[in-house]
């Protein structure tokens, strides 16, 4: 039966996500980007790193897509590259937030007291700088390099997780099928798993979209800085970096990777506006 109900559940939501033509499509192009990050290498057989400084900073052509960067390497080979770094980075850190977050959140909202009260303390206090600001500095205290970007971002991004799953959770324990379940004698897992993270679920679906798009302009924006992703290694961030130095020469460097941010960033935003009606996101009563 529940097997049936959460398959109905699936076939209506993806019918409501099919509604909105903007979250639609932007799901459609989340899926390309994801095919050419992992197959870009067979789509494009052009090496990212292959310089050629006798057709340095070449305009974008048929030989040259989108032409080529300071030391004439192929710029879509580059693109193509970064998309594989700022997407995994992005993929990597809200997975690390949403584990992190998770159960920081469930410790504070099920468990309630003075658990609840310090660390609700310490998640509304971090929240209360831009995720930015925290990235950079854990970025600057970790060192740069694809890992400790993928830690900072993640921590970053922890704290809002941890605040949406201790206010669901909070809610979430006070609902009569959990209040039956402790008394029918299920341990505290049990309740976990089968009550309380289930109806959750939708809310975090939605959350895990808006912070794959902050993470990648977290990513960015610290690879710009350049504390985030070094060369020879190219995230979208790091591309725009290297073409702000030739803004007025080449100014293609920053343009080709600056729109697949753009189109990254907005495709998430509504996608997770089209999953939040979709999913009809709120606490369900029905256990």
């Amino acid at each position: 039966m529940k097997k049936i109900k959460s398959t109905s559940r699936f076939i209506n939501s993806w019918k409501k996500l099919k509604k909105r033509k903007t979250a639609y499509i932007s799901l459609l192009i989340l899926i390309v980007l994801i095919f050419v990050a992992v197959f870009g290498d067979i789509l494009y057989p052009v090496d990212s790193f292959e310089t050629d400084t006798a057709n340095r900073l070449q305009p974008p052509s048929l030989q040259h897509i989108f032409g080529t960067d300071n030391l004439g390497r192929d710029l879509l080979a580059r693109v193509i590259y970064g998309s594989k770094l700022s997407l995994s980075i992005s993929i990597v850190s809200v997975i690390f937030a949403l584990i992190m977050g998770t159960v920081l959140g469930l410790s504070a909202g099920y468990a309630g007291g003075k658990v609840d009260a310090v660390l609700s303390l310490v998640i509304d206090a971090i929240c209360a700088f831009p995720t930015i600001l925290i990235g950079l500095l854990l970025a600057t205290a970790f060192g740069s390099g694809t890992l400790n970007i993928m830690i900072a971002i993640g921590i970053a991004n922890t704290p809002y997780f941890a605040r949406l799953v201790r206010s669901m959770a909070s809610t979430l324990r006070e609902r009569e099928y959990v209040e039956s379940a402790i008394t029918a004698g299920l341990n505290h897992f049990e309740i976990l798993t089968r009550y309380i993270i289930p109806n959750m679920s939708s809310v975090l679906i939605v959350q895990i979209s808006l912070s794959a798009a902050s993470a990648i302009i977290t990513e960015s924006a610290l690879s710009f800085m350049g504390v985030g992703v070094q060369p020879p290694a190219a995230s979208w961030g790091a591309l725009l970096r290297d073409g702000y130095d030739f803004i007025s020469r080449a100014p293609w460097l920053s343009v080709f990777p600056g729109i697949a941010i753009m189109v990254t960033v907005i495709a998430l935003n509504f996608l997770g506006d089209g999953l939040r009606d979709a999913l009809d996101v709120k606490i369900r009563i029905d256990g």
